[in-house]
């Protein structure tokens, strides 16, 4: 029986290369474009609890699709795990403003909980403020006191797992942002607040600084 031929990486086949890996990064765009949600007039929870203008320009400017790998491996690994877990429900929340969906709500002794997924490069010694404010305004909106944020190391599956109280106070400040947001929306300006800690792979850099500028 033959065996499959291994094509190596030389410039006469180039043209193949060059081929194959477009079917691989059309794969991708494809996977995005499947699970991309719809947007609507309400503010997405992930909006008003990260960058206010990456959520800006995202909703304003028109990216070109391209295979953002990063965000496949998250993503597919996020959603791989969910799809087992037991009584794994994704709810949809909303009010007057925000709108979001929690990974889920779990039961462990009694007690319910807001369950949020997060994968990442490597685990945290203690939870990302944006994700604290992503999982409290879920907590908030289903009346469930405890959440825990879970973070999956993308490498090797080592996992860090943390347990948030409900805060209502960081859920208006939360709420306020996203009055913010909608505000600039509908005035089409820029917000003025900006969280750097997103800059270092935001695909609007360029659009932000000119109108920082």
């Amino acid at each position: 029986m033959n065996g499959g031929k291994i094509v190596n990486n030389r410039l006469d086949n180039a043209d193949l290369i060059s081929n194959v890996l477009k079917l691989i990064d059309d794969a991708v765009i494809k996977y995005h474009e499947a699970n991309k949600r719809e947007t609507t007039d309400k503010i997405h929870v992930t909006e008003a609890t990260g960058c206010l203008r990456y959520a800006y320009f995202r909703r304003t400017v028109e990216l070109k699709p391209e295979a953002n790998y990063y965000t496949f491996m998250g993503t597919a690994i996020h959603d791989a795990i969910l799809k087992f877990i037991t009584d794994r429900t994704e709810i949809h929340v909303e009010n007057d403003v925000l709108e979001g969906y929690a990974d889920a709500i779990v039961e462990i002794n009694g007690r319910k909980y807001v369950l949020e997924l997060k994968t990442v490069k490597r685990l945290p010694q203690k939870p990302y403020k944006s994700h604290i404010e992503q999982v409290n305004c879920y907590m908030n909106m289903l009346g469930i006191d405890k959440g825990i944020i879970v973070y999956v190391q993308r490498s090797d599956g080592n996992k860090a797992v943390f347990v948030v109280d409900r805060d209502p106070d960081l859920f208006t400040v939360t709420l306020d942002k996203a009055r913010y947001l909608k505000k600039c929306l509908d005035e089409n300006k820029p917000p003025k607040i900006k969280d750097e800690s997103f800059c270092f792979m935001c695909p609007f850099r360029k659009q932000c600084e000119k109108e920082s500028s």
